[in-house]
């Protein structure tokens, strides 16, 4: 397979991130199949580099696997896959209790780190591949 991904056509790819198979049948997902494409927007939303972004009207340093949510933007941006505020809530929560991320709070907003972020973002052993 040569060329541009049939998903980036027209667009320009800003890196990739992998996850190995089998990662969606982590007990996280069992009981919601909607928290796998919020899982998925999480990671897409991660920073690939150390950075600054705005948040609050003030310029904070966002680490690799970091980005700044507020719970009621994640409930409008995952509303049509059926999130409340609680189910928002409650899936941070989950990923905090599972040790997939790190949750910071504070008046300014909510830091978000996703723990195996470095191993996402690196580049997947080519020769051990399933086909």
């Amino acid at each position: 397979m040569a060329g541009e991904p049939k998903l980036l056509e027209g667009r320009r790819a800003r890196g990739y991130y992998h996850l190995p198979r089998g990662w969606m049948e982590h007990e996280i997902f069992e009981h919601d199949k909607n928290r796998i494409p919020a899982f998925l927007l999480l990671v897409e939303n991660a920073k690939y580099s150390s950075t600054s972004t705005k948040n609050g009207g003030r310029v904070k340093r966002v680490e690799i696997g970091q980005q700044y949510v507020s719970y009621r933007q994640l409930e409008n941006d995952w509303k049509d896959l059926g999130f409340t505020l609680g189910k928002v809530r409650g899936f941070m929560n989950d990923l905090k209790n599972y040790g997939l991320a790190t949750i910071e709070s504070d008046i300014h907003g909510t830091k978000l780190t996703l723990c195996d972020y470095p191993y996402y973002k690196s580049n997947p052993q080519r020769g051990n591949t399933d086909v």
